[in-house]
């Protein structure tokens, strides 16, 4: 069978290495930890998955303060070798290329008292850190570092090395007109500025030898407002060109919340952002340009490629929320895709570590763990009644029908879907619409026996005869006790995004939690609202994670039709305003106000499905109010230990 995406299937020779497609799996997809080159697993999942080419999380050179930590152990040291050649084999056996990304952290260096980190200049920076400015002699060091490490990854078997020149590490520190402030010959001009990069990219290919690839990595724009001119990054490129095989177009920084919204987009962010980069190196170079960040679908990189914007595509959240991407495009199966919804669960600065994972894929950092089985043929057929149609018990049933058990699937609404149907049609919910299409594709092909319109009582799942009931029925809103709050001006949260044409151009928004902040930024941005967000708290958006939030906040803040108004209260709700109080008393007048103060699972209506049989579980917002990484979580779980 072969594939309509023929753009997508064609090979690709770099220097002498020969990529069999032109989709691979950037640094990215080992994000969820720093530790021995990120993720292994997930890297690994990825190429049996069909991608060309793996790439791993930055890895350290062989020199002291390369790493973020002091004493730490060199990545390729022989005390780690077999299982980095383990992590090659996993890579090698589903036919894609292993290429290591080389780093060296530079000022991010996270030096203890007494000590410091090396940089562009001499200063205490932003993380409190003091750095030094690196001289010649630790220059040459860091240099021959990058060489050994180089050789040492051939040797273990790394089909070509990645010269990371990007992410605010010490290569982009020099490069960058945003760190380097030196006014030495390492400083200044352009050319300047190359100089010990170009030390560093001469230095590996003399090693490595002509035949070898070396691939180099820039941040396109770091969106800082002193960051490096594009023109400079050209004039860099063609600096070290005879030395590279290859260039890799990404964006923004990995040092600060703001820059990071750019390195790895959410869904406030545009498709394909960082096209206009790639197009235009393909006018000065002839290597091979790669794309990354905010490539979701198999039209958009067969579009990117087809028009010759960029020759590689290089995914990594994708990959995570679906490892068989390729595959799926190879065999005519892209509407099997598990969408990424660009949420950045999956990135470790995101949650601090709190909760990392992946939306749409139980099993990423998860599939290790003893109690989420992998989906298998049951020994016993059970019979598995499911009430509610939302994104966990979507999830329940899949698994379980996948596993062999007669599913019966009941919903009081018309259609599945669940709070997802709410969500995707909000502004910025492209991926939710894509999400929740998925659903409705999986749920129509499997043997789940849908039972629509009707709202399940304990006598019609009596009737069913369960062996297990998955009690999935979501959560209700949170009404506050305000005076005025039944007038028609007022909406809840759900109420708003399904019925938009019902508001007046002045709303008052009463919760400025995630949910609220993203209404408030859809209805000032897109249909240009006059929008009051009215916070208890002394922060917007507080559950967002850590990428996601200063995402939010970027809007809000730009938007001058957004007024904040934190630690207020609204005390009263009148036909045309609204009465609030934080220092004082204060009277607004609006056309509508949207109630946005919350979920809460709906304990009562829940607990009325148990004692029918002993096996009863209550799952999603209906147990504990969650997002979307909780529903598919608990919804598999609860569908392949049924």
């Amino acid at each position: 069978m072969k594939s309509k995406y023929k753009s997508i299937f064609k090979p690709l020779k770099i220097n002498n290495m020969i990529l069999k497609n032109r989709v691979f799996a950037s640094s990215g997809i080992s994000a969820s930890s720093y530790h021995s080159m990120g993720d292994a697993k997930a890297a690994g999942e990825a190429s049996l998955g069909g991608v060309s080419m793996v790439i791993t999380c930055m890895t350290d050179i062989d020199c002291k303060k390369s790493n973020f930590y002091p004493n730490s152990v060199y990545t390729l040291s022989k005390l780690q070798r077999d299982n980095i050649r383990s992590n090659v084999k996993k890579i090698h056996q589903g036919g894609a290329k292993y290429i290591i990304e080389l780093d060296h952290v530079g000022e991010y260096y996270r030096a203890v008292e007494g000590d410091f980190s090396w940089g562009t200049v001499n200063k205490v920076n932003e993380k409190g850190i003091v750095v030094k400015a690196i001289h010649e002699d630790a220059m040459q060091e860091v240099v021959d570092a990058y060489a050994k490490t180089a050789v040492d990854a051939k040797e273990l078997g790394f089909d070509g090395v990645l010269f990371d020149c990007a992410s605010g590490w010490l290569m982009s520190q020099f490069i960058s007109t945003h760190y380097n402030k030196r006014t030495d010959e390492y400083g200044g001009s352009i050319e300047n500025r190359a100089k010990f990069p170009k030390m560093v990219v001469q230095a590996m290919r003399n090693s490595l030898g002509t035949n070898y690839p070396i691939l180099c990595q820039i941040s396109a724009n770091e969106y800082f407002e002193d960051g490096t001119p594009f023109e400079d990054l050209i004039i860099f490129l063609k600096i070290i060109e005879p030395y590279i095989d290859g260039i890799l177009v990404i964006c923004g920084n990995d040092q600060t919340r703001y820059q990071m919204t750019k390195l790895v987009s959410t869904n406030l962010e545009p498709f394909l952002l960082n096209l206009e980069y790639t197009e235009k190196l393909k006018k000065y170079f002839k290597l091979p340009i790669a794309l990354l960040n905010g490539v979701a679908t198999p039209e958009q990189i067969d579009y990117v490629l087809s028009n010759n914007k960029a020759d590689l595509i290089g995914l990594s959240r994708p990959l995570i929320a679906d490892p068989n991407f390729v595959n799926k495009i190879l065999n005519n199966l892209e509407k099997d895709i598990t969408p990424c919804l660009r949420c950045n669960q999956c990135f470790h600065v995101s949650t601090e570590y709190k909760n990392i994972g992946c939306s749409v894929n139980p099993y990423y950092t998860q599939g290790d763990t003893t109690f989420l089985s992998p989906i298998k043929q049951c020994k016993t057929r059970k019979n598995v009644v499911i009430v509610g149609a939302g994104p966990a018990g979507l999830r329940a049933a899949l698994a379980a029908d996948k596993c062999g058990h007669k599913v019966t699937l009941i919903d009081k609404s018309n259609d599945i879907g669940g709070l997802l149907k709410v969500i995707s049609k909000e502004h910025f919910k492209e991926e939710i619409k894509r999400y929740l299409e998925y659903l409705r594709i999986q749920i129509e092909k499997s043997n789940v026996k849908l039972i629509l319109n009707t709202l399940a009582n304990k006598e019609l799942v009596q009737n069913l005869h369960p062996d297990r009931i998955i009690i999935a029925i979501g959560g209700e809103e949170v009404i506050p006790n305000i005076a005025g709050i039944e007038n028609e001006n007022v909406f809840t949260a759900r109420e708003s995004i399904i019925h938009p044409e019902k508001l007046g151009n002045k709303i008052a928004i009463v919760g400025g939690g995630t949910v609220g902040v993203e209404i408030a930024i859809g209805l000032a941005i897109k249909e240009n609202k006059e929008i009051y967000i009215i916070e208890i708290g002394n922060t917007l958006a507080k559950s967002a994670n850590l990428i996601y939030r200063p995402a939010l906040l970027e809007r809000v803040n730009k938007a001058n039709n957004i007024h904040v108004m934190l630690k207020t209260v609204c005390v009263k709700i009148n036909q045309n305003s609204i009465v609030v109080k934080s220092e004082c008393d204060d009277e607004l007048i609006v056309d509508s106000v949207i109630i946005s103060t919350g979920i809460r699972p709906k304990t009562k209506e829940a607990y009325d499905f148990y004692g029918i049989i002993e096996d009863t579980i209550m799952i999603g917002d209906a147990n504990k109010t969650g997002n979307i990484i909780d529903a598919t979580f608990d919804g598999h779980a609860s569908g392949v230990n049924s």
